[in-house]
């Protein structure tokens, strides 16, 4: 199983990226950092939508689903670092949707990211 994790279900590139891969037959599982909207397009498909990282249903889903889960994706800023903590023995990939962020302007930023960053086993930017 691959595990998508996103801030939210709102607008944006790195959310219609999700929710396409969500719209095919593989095995997609998403999971959101905030609680999803009820007229969210995550829930109109078949695959496996969890939103709301800190409640409690869906941390009961991630230890159910720990073992069952090969390849954690990690989207934007701050699942960056949640993934990290969360699935530290899963493989991890990264996708950076901007070449630039603010924390780049910021050397300790700078070196907390770079810490982070060397958890992943790819890093993919796409802007």
């Amino acid at each position: 199983m691959i595990l998508h994790v996103i801030n939210d279900d709102l607008s944006g590139g790195a959310q219609v990226l999700v929710g396409g891969y969500l719209e095919t037959n593989h095995h997609w599982c998403c999971l959101s950092v905030k609680k999803l909207s009820q007229d969210s397009k995550y829930l109109s498909g078949s695959q496996e939508v969890h939103g709301g990282l800190f409640q409690i249903s869906t941390l009961m889903w991630i230890v159910k689903n720990y073992r069952k889960i090969k390849i954690v994706h990690a989207h934007l800023f701050p699942t960056l670092y949640l993934a990290v903590f969360i699935f530290p023995f899963k493989l991890k990939i990264f996708t950076e949707h901007s070449t630039f962020n603010r924390r780049q302007n910021y050397s300790i930023l700078r070196i907390i990211d770079s810490f982070f960053y060397s958890r992943y086993a790819k890093v993919v930017c796409i802007s």
